[in-house]
């Protein structure tokens, strides 16, 4: 029985990824969910969920979490072209402007074996994305269907001091450094933002606060939901895409 690792993208302390299992009675399709725990308090994750195609469990990962912002490790040939079809389309509907992309960028470009393009439709005024396929030697192959994108603002990633609390408390860890209590916001992109700041907080409930690599603009939910509200434990770590 053969197992290989087909897709997987990881943050500080533990990752997500898809394998895939060749086995007598056919190819099965393994999501694995892992998360360490470094305070010693038994807060350890480790899950297993079977399929029997890639889509499955991708598509289970792609409307849940936003892996094209954290660290994109892994993407086998097989579906590097619907991974890239996916993160077009994904930029498409959460609006994301280059600048604010740009700290993702250069990783899923290099994953992917892609140049990402981004102009302005001459008709409709919006902004647009597209890709080019690259060999090593960064040859442009061909081009690929553009996909919409709105504008947003960037910011530079903050330099988090490492005196902050190992389990979120629901605030803001930048102004909690600074003597300050200043409650973080759900906004539209489903991240918890500092009111104050603009820092954003991806949450994996009851397991991981990951502290984003961009600010956010104050594009907040309508509905009122703040991360102090319901604390369920999660591990506070930085965005770190610099450490393999």
């Amino acid at each position: 029985m053969k197992e290989e690792i087909v897709f997987e993208f990881g943050g500080e302390g533990g990752g997500i990824a898809i394998s895939r299992i060749h086995k007598k009675s056919g190819i099965k399709y393994i999501y694995h969910h892992n998360e360490f725990d470094p305070t010693d308090e038994g807060l350890d994750i480790n899950k297993k969920s079977e399929f029997y195609t890639f889509e499955e469990p991708f598509q289970m990962i792609n409307h849940k979490y936003p892996w094209h912002l954290l660290y994109l490790l892994v993407v086998h040939d097989d579906f590097r072209l619907y991974v890239i079809e996916a993160l077009i389309k994904k930029l498409n509907i959460e609006s994301f402007n280059p600048a604010n992309f740009e700290h993702s960028k250069s990783n899923l470009e290099d994953i992917l074996n892609i140049k990402l393009k981004y102009s302005v439709n001459e008709n409709t005024k919006k902004p647009l994305w597209t890709f080019d396929k690259i060999n090593k030697k960064d040859s442009v192959l061909d081009d690929k269907k553009n996909s919409e994108l709105s504008n947003s603002t960037i910011f530079k990633t903050p330099k988090i001091k490492n005196k902050i609390p190992k389990i979120w408390n629901g605030y803001c860890p930048e102004s909690w450094l600074k003597g300050k209590t200043v409650r973080m916001r759900l906004n539209r992109n489903d991240f918890y933002e500092s009111e104050e700041t603009g820092l954003q907080i991806f949450v994996l409930r009851g397991v991981q606060a990951i502290i984003m690599g961009h600010r956010g603009n104050g594009e907040f939910r309508t509905t009122l939901n703040y991360g102090d509200e319901v604390e369920n434990g999660e591990i506070l770590s930085p965005q770190n895409s610099d450490r393999l």
